[in-house]
């Protein structure tokens, strides 16, 4: 059975839970619709009061949500935490890809990386991990 994620925000637009619902309770005609969401949640939970909303997860918010994640309203976006492994304290989002990026791009020469926070760059991974 699959499942679509929600997303509960607190009064900040904090993500502060994640829930699943039926895709089928959920999609029209196979799309994710906001409404039949809402009826859903509205039959389950009850109504959304200023400190429980509910957003549903679809390709257009581009992240699935997590908790310690946040909602942007104004663009109707669900961002990750910013927090590893998403992100760390010197990333900043970027709001074409709405991912969060380091600030320095992540090197291209086929090795593997991991961020350094204290001397924000890329530093080669032990290859036995």
């Amino acid at each position: 059975m699959a499942t679509t994620p929600i997303a509960v925000l607190d009064g900040s637009d904090n993500i502060i839970n994640v829930i699943g619902l039926k895709s089928s309770d959920v999609d029209d005609g196979g799309t994710p619709s906001d409404a039949k969401c809402s009826a859903r949640i509205l039959e389950i939970y009850g109504p959304s009061t200023d400190t429980n909303l509910y957003i549903m997860y679809k390709d257009s918010r581009v992240n699935e949500p997590g908790v310690g994640g946040t909602y942007d309203r104004a663009n109707d976006k669900l961002i990750k935490p910013k927090e590893p492994p998403f992100a760390w304290p010197s990333y900043t989002l970027n709001t074409t890809t709405w991912q969060w990026d380091a600030p320095t791009p992540y090197p291209t020469d086929g090795q593997e990386y991991g961020w350094d926070e204290d001397t924000l760059s890329w530093v080669l991974t032990d290859p036995q991990w």
